[in-house]
């Protein structure tokens, strides 16, 4: 079935697609309700929402926030967005809110094996393959929050740390280690690493000669995190741009800073 702002459905199940938003589509499985079920639909700005997600350096919406008002329900939500992986250096996120202000990540997210079994009862679905290869971002949810949005993020690498210590490897920059010792996290503790590449024509614009030379900026997470012991952070140096001499290389490689960010301002 259609629908523009809101669609009905019962113990039958449905699966329904947006007329007016191209590409959205839900789709409930049979025996969830015991009764007709109303489902409202609405895309809204971010600046319409009354406390959009927190985003910090590298981070975007893909979409407009998608606003939901229902019962709970299990189902999956399909939404198309326009962000882009480059060659998944980055990844699409879910944050969920149900007021509207406390955003929270939606782990959720809908796996090969449960995208199957939906294909199976309703056989004019793609295939998950197929739906996991294009710009379309399936929703598995229990209890339907009042608001989702997609985020656009540089791909975290995370790992549960403990009180053993640990390593953690960036699978966009593989020379990025992250290294626990022991004692350094009391308590377990998930901790995400973070790599975003830098174009040097955006940090060097006052360059004349563009002669900087900027590598991969690194971020751990949680921010702000204290650690009882130091933590060793390995990455590689910038590449270096061509020099007219030996004397002029060494100058610029003997000129290495190294810059951190603690409070939205780096310093070094």
């Amino acid at each position: 079935s259609r629908f523009l702002n809101s669609f009905i459905f019962d113990c039958r199940g449905c699966v329904a697609l947006s007329n007016r938003h191209a590409g959205i589509r839900f789709i409930i499985p049979s025996g969830r309700v015991s009764r007709p079920t109303r489902i409202m639909c609405k895309l809204l700005r971010e600046t319409k929402v009354s406390s959009a997600p927190v985003l910090c350096e590298g981070e975007g919406h893909v979409c407009r926030v998608l606003k939901l008002s229902t019962d709970t329900v299990p189902m999956i939500i399909e939404v198309p967005h326009f962000g882009s992986l480059k060659n998944h250096e980055r990844e699409i996120v879910v944050m969920k809110s149900f007021d509207g202000n406390n955003w929270t990540e939606h782990s959720f997210t809908l796996d090969y094996k449960s995208a199957e079994e939906f294909r199976i009862i309703y056989t004019d679905l793609e295939s998950a393959e197929n739906i996991f290869e294009s710009s379309i971002v399936q929703i598995c949810t229990l209890d339907v929050p009042a608001y989702l949005a997609l985020i656009s993020r540089p791909k975290k690498n995370t790992k549960d740390i403990g009180q053993d210590g640990g390593v953690i490897m960036s699978s966009v920059v593989p020379k990025v280690k992250v290294t626990f010792p022991e004692g350094a996290i009391t308590k377990t503790t998930s901790v995400g690493v973070q790599v975003t590449k830098v174009i040097p024509d955006d940090l060097a614009e006052d360059d004349e000669h563009h002669s900087n030379s900027f590598s991969s900026i690194v971020s751990i997470e949680p921010r702000c995190r204290k650690f009882h012991k130091d933590i060793k952070i390995e990455m590689p140096l910038p590449d270096f741009v061509s020099f007219v001499n030996e004397a002029e290389e060494k100058k610029y490689k003997n000129n290495l800073k190294l810059f951190c960010n603690l409070m939205g301002k780096f310093i070094f």
